[in-house]
């Protein structure tokens, strides 16, 4: 008697190990996948909050236009949305400053200097501006931003003017 494996066994182990494979490849594709994604809206959060904070700091430390050569406040004013995607303001260094929507990319003017704040990697797709400035005056941000591997966040914040009197 011969010892050894039949051509149909053969078949059956070589499929089952064949559909093994598949099945691994499969899910580590899916894995890398879901990786990808969870790293792009990693950096879509990190790029988000850095924006907000950055922008948040600057209107927190606006002082009340002294002149009326700035952009399009009136003396006494702390902000202006001459637009529903901008804001400008004085800021605490004396420079009229200006956040504006541009090619979906938000940007800050001041000072006569003029920079992008969000990386060209990212999409602003809402950059809206509300401000009230009644006795304390106060600027309500709503982001909408999309990144890469189909990403997006929504974010809204509002941020209040620092009494720099006191200081």
């Amino acid at each position: 008697m011969k010892k050894g494996f039949t051509l149909i066994e053969a078949l059956v182990a070589v499929s089952i190990f064949v559909s093994l494979m598949i099945f691994a490849s499969l899910a580590f594709m899916s894995a890398i996948k879901a990786q990808r994604h969870n790293l792009a809206y990693q950096e879509l959060l990190d790029q988000t909050s850095y924006v907000m904070e950055y922008m948040s700091r600057h209107l927190r430390m606006a002082k009340q236009a002294e002149d009326a050569d700035c952009y399009s406040l009136d003396v006494g004013d702390t902000y202006k949305n001459p637009g529903n995607n901008s804001i400008e303001f004085y800021d605490q260094y004396n420079s009229c400053t200006k956040f504006f929507l541009e090619d979906n990319r938000l940007k800050k003017e001041s000072g006569g200097d003029e920079f992008f704040i969000t990386s060209p990697n990212l999409e602003v797709y809402r950059f809206e501006v509300a401000v009230n400035d009644d006795h304390q005056p106060r600027v309500s941000i709503n982001l909408g931003i999309r990144g890469r591997a189909e990403t997006s966040i929504e974010i809204q914040t509002t941020v209040s003017q620092r009494d720099l009197k006191g200081i």
